[in-house]
């Protein structure tokens, strides 16, 4: 892999390692809210095939590899939540591994090494990570696809950027940036040269997602089905998704109470503003330069793949703050997530250049005690002005839950994976007899209770699965 990390780099090994120890004592947990949906998914496409998962599911369906990948995870560890969170933690490190590579050909080895260690300890990245949520696998194939893309492997490229759309429908937003950039270069190039540029040929690779994703779109017509749709929170919601993103786009419709909600997350939730705060400033003091800059134009004309590579990330970035963090729907928090590798991106590179320019590692140190705080405790106090505090299971969290985000508004730190082991140990203790249900517990054990019935069916929880106290929704 990567030729063994390359030689064992061991800033990276570090972040692999520390990763996994965030992640293993959360092995096993049960599912729970929208991973305990995805988990039921992934069960009627085991037991179904495609048919089985499409007769479960309303008319709006997400594209199936999930479900493909976690078919295989059941077939070889059986059907159970051990099998089912162990999908987090292999794609997660396959996930940083390859951030630490992007990063390195981008920027070199100082900023990857941070940037590997920040995403390691994402709070956000961390508890989508152990029920392996869609957006969390969006977040990989994006790293994985960019890192092709710039080392022109374009048989790879367009693998993962086939995988990436046949994940999540907001995954073919980084194969359309590839496409474009690719094409205004082509343009360019003849321009320059009054003839038709070499290359073109290359156009096959980076179309083909694009037509993997409509081969997708017909395969649900087939069906009688259509692309995800559910939860459109806007009057166009009968004429679907794709048409809600472009009539507010060009309507100014995209300016609601739900992208205010999504652009506040992503600029705050969390202690998210300390990182903007860091990234911007620093950039800001960079290019004021006018010798920096001209240093930056200099080097990017003289390497074109890191170039074009770093104008798709703008572009992939640009059109998602623009539609997907516009969309009129819950606003959960993890929508941000295939963001975010950037943002820690950028602040890795300030924060080694202030390192470097001042000889002092002050800036690494509060930017561990951040980490530290934001991974186990919603303390931020801009954070609790904006959102108030609730509390589950003894845990106390941002109040995202009562304003527009649902109840996957709680999913964003360790303490999400707290409460989701306690939960288990609950249920495990309730299954086994050694403590009843109570009626007042039915909302925490049975948060979700059409899916949670089910999941307890599959996981062989005959007492909780049949238990008439808790009564479905």
């Amino acid at each position: 892999m990567l030729k063994i990390l390359e030689k064992y780099d061991r800033f990276l090994i570090f972040s692999l390692v520390l990763f996994l120890a965030l992640l293993i004592p959360f092995l096993g947990v049960i599912p729970h809210r929208d991973g305990n949906i995805e988990f039921v998914q992934a069960h009627d496409f085991y037991t179904g095939g495609f048919s089985g998962y499409l007769e479960s599911r309303p008319m709006d369906v997400h594209p199936p590899l999930k479900l493909i990948l976690t078919k295989v995870f059941f077939l070889v560890f059986g059907v159970n939540s051990f099998s089912y969170t162990l999908i987090g933690l292999i794609s997660g490190v396959i996930g940083l591994a390859f951030l630490f590579f992007l990063t390195k050909n981008l920027f070199g080895r100082k900023t990857a090494r941070m940037t590997s260690m920040l995403l390691a300890t994402s709070p956000l990245f961390l508890s989508t990570a152990i029920f392996a949520l869609r957006d969390y696998f969006v977040t990989i194939l994006v790293i994985i696809s960019l890192y092709f893309y710039l080392k022109k492997r374009h048989w790879f490229y367009t693998l993962t950027a086939s995988l990436l759309v046949l994940t999540k429908e907001t995954g073919i937003l980084l194969p359309l940036s590839v496409i474009l950039i690719e094409c205004l270069c082509f343009i360019k190039k003849t321009l320059k040269k009054k003839t038709l540029a070499k290359g073109q040929s290359t156009f096959v690779f980076f179309a083909f997602p694009i037509i993997v994703f409509l081969f997708w779109i017909l395969f649900l017509k087939i069906f009688d089905r259509q692309p995800w749709g559910d939860h459109i929170l806007a009057d166009t919601a009968e004429k679907g998704s794709v048409y809600t993103i472009i009539h507010n786009l060009f309507t100014f419709g995209f300016l609601n109470k739900y992208t205010y909600q999504h652009w506040r997350q992503l600029f705050f939730l969390n202690f998210n503003w300390a990182y903007w705060s860091i990234t911007l400033a620093g950039l800001f003091a960079f290019l004021s330069k006018k010798s920096n800059r001209i240093a930056i134009f200099k080097n990017l004309n003289k390497k074109p793949a890191k170039t074009k590579t770093l104008t798709v990330i703008g572009l992939f970035s640009l059109s998602y703050f623009f539609t997907v963090l516009t969309f009129p729907t819950y606003t959960i928090p993890r929508y941000a997530l295939p963001l975010i590798p950037f943002l820690l991106m950028a602040t890795a590179l300030v924060l080694n250049r202030l390192v470097v320019k001042y000889k002092t590692i002050t800036p690494i140190l509060i930017t561990a005690i951040i980490i530290l705080l934001s991974l186990f405790y919603s303390i931020d106090p801009l954070s609790i002005k904006l959102w108030g505090k609730t509390e589950i299971y003894g845990e106390r969290f941002y109040g995202l839950n009562y304003a527009l985000d649902g109840n996957d508004g709680i999913t964003y730190n360790i303490q999400y994976l707290l409460i989701v082991k306690k939960r288990t140990k609950q249920i495990i203790a309730i299954e086994n007899q050694k403590q009843p249900l109570l009626l007042n517990e039915c909302d925490s054990v049975f948060p979700d209770p059409n899916n949670d019935y089910q999941t307890f069916g599959i996981l062989n929880f005959k007492n909780l699965a049949s238990n008439p106290l808790c009564v479905i929704k």
